[in-house]
């Protein structure tokens, strides 16, 4: 039985949230696996983009896709 003072709608607000929180925990720190044969993933910055065009621009015979994700 829900609580008279939290009302149904306090109750789903707070279980989607809760549910939102989680989903959004794992995702950050699940830990990251690749396939077998494939290279580690790794995250692009400052110190790593001259590698990262290097290789880019090393690959120039064949198929090329970069994909750049933002959150926002």
């Amino acid at each position: 039985m829900i609580p008279a003072r939290l009302g149904k709608p306090a109750l789903l607000t707070a279980v989607v949230g809760s549910v939102v929180l989680v989903a959004g925990a794992y995702l950050l720190y699940a830990p990251r696996s690749v396939p077998e044969g494939q290279p580690a993933l790794v995250r692009l910055d400052a110190g790593n983009f001259r590698t990262l065009r290097d290789d880019f621009n090393a690959a120039g015979g064949g198929t090329r896709l970069l994909v750049l994700l933002s959150p926002t």
